[in-house]
Formats: C-alpha cells, sequence, structure tokens
C-alpha cells in the first residue's frame, strides 16, 4: 500500500508460506517466512506489541 512516499511492498500467499518483496523492484529477493510467522508477526503489528 502506498504510503505517500514511494514505498511499497507487496505480499502474496504462495500456499507454503507468505512472499513479500519490494513492489517497485520485482526481480529483487523475495522474503518467504512461514505462515506461522507471518501471521505473528501481523498480529503483533495490529496489537501494536511489536518489539523495534
Amino acid at each position: 500500500m502506498p504510503d505517500g512516499n514511494g514505498d511499497c511492498v507487496e505480499v502474496a500467499d504462495l500456499g507454503f508460506s507468505i512472499g513479500v518483496r519490494d513492489s517497485k523492484r520485482p526481480g529483487s529477493a523475495m522474503l518467504t517466512p512461514p505462515l506461522d510467522g507471518w501471521s505473528a508477526f501481523v498480529t503483533s503489528v495490529v496489537d501494536g506489541t511489536l518489539i523495534k
């Protein structure tokens, strides 16, 4: 999702994991966290417990 400064990511369900990449560099490396890891990350962002 655009945030006004041009930083964007794409997230895809790969079935066995999640794919995350820079939308402006689609040929670059993709992060592939396991589904449970991604779920824990999103939950911590939503509930405000993500440690910086």
